[in-house]
């Protein structure tokens, strides 16, 4: 029996129904629209471009495409807000909407960036969905002619991998939303408000596929960032000291003094040698 599509909604695990129209509302929160000011054609004119974004958490951190920031080292981060009757506006450009690229994996298309944007301090941390699924009910939101559109379709492959680009060792999540230029960097939700993927482009006319960044594949850039974060961080720390530091543990101890030596320290740092650069700059 074909189930009445008149109106999609889905059960949220504390018993709670969403339709589209709510998930929408509620999404206005994580949504951004990324504007790249320092653009240009092939003939060298100016030209101003438009794609979305997706904002973590508190911390300013927003994901978004490689494709959509492109070389720019100037672009604006533009945040939404849905008002008592349900209509989603965006909030202006303000002063500290200035945003600039932290991390970026290419191989994947995926892009973080930072902004000081005031108006994300209030907002909750992003749910990420364990997993897609075939035949899944799913939304985009996006920046094409109008601003915070809204389509939906169906998870038609998850969890597929073998597409040239954006990496042919990453998933995919193909789905039937309807993508079009401004969609790039925006997100791919489930209708439990979960993210799913970010969608990045569509395949040929002839066969109009729509694809999405896996979340499995957005949680590894994540930690690398993480781990590039901390690199940098202890880098930076060690030339300003003018020192090369490792942390002292009962392990390092036994291969420097013996594995019969008494440990006599519960905690520290080991000196290892001595910097000669003057330079107290991050890589």
């Amino acid at each position: 029996m074909r189930p009445n599509l008149s109106m999609r909604c889905a059960h949220m695990s504390d018993g709670s129904v969403l339709t589209i129209d709510q998930v929408s509302r509620q999404y206005a929160n994580w949504f951004a629209k990324v504007l790249n000011l320092d653009g240009n054609y092939p003939d060298g004119n100016y030209n101003v471009s438009l794609g979305s974004g997706v904002a973590l958490d508190r911390t300013g951190y927003i994901l978004t495409n490689c494709h959509v920031v492109g070389e720019s080292s100037l672009f604006y981060i533009e945040r939404f807000i849905a008002d008592r009757r349900g209509v989603v506006d965006g909030r202006g450009l303000q002063a500290n909407s200035i945003g600039r690229v932290v991390y970026c994996c290419p191989q994947l298309d995926i892009a973080v960036v930072h902004s000081e944007c005031s108006e994300l301090r209030d907002i909750k941390p992003l749910e990420f969905a364990v997993s897609a699924h075939d035949g899944e009910h799913v939304m985009s939101i996006g920046n094409p002619l109008v601003d915070y559109s809204v389509c939906d379709g169906v998870v038609s492959a998850a969890g597929r991998g073998g597409l040239d680009w954006p990496d042919p060792s990453g998933f995919r999540v193909n789905h039937t939303n309807p993508l079009f230029m401004g969609f790039s960097g925006g997100p791919l939700i489930n209708m439990s408000g979960q993210l799913v993927g970010i969608n990045y482009g569509t395949s040929s006319e002839e066969f109009p596929d729509s694809f999405a960044i896996s979340t499995a594949d957005l949680k590894v850039v994540l930690n690398d960032m993480k781990l590039f974060f901390e690199k940098r961080h202890t880098y930076s720390a060690e030339k300003s000291l003018g020192l090369a530091l490792r942390p002292m543990t009962s392990d390092l101890w036994a291969t420097l003094f013996g594995a019969d030596a008494e440990c006599t320290i519960n905690e520290g740092l080991l000196v290892l040698r001595k910097l000669t650069t003057n330079s107290v700059s991050i890589p």
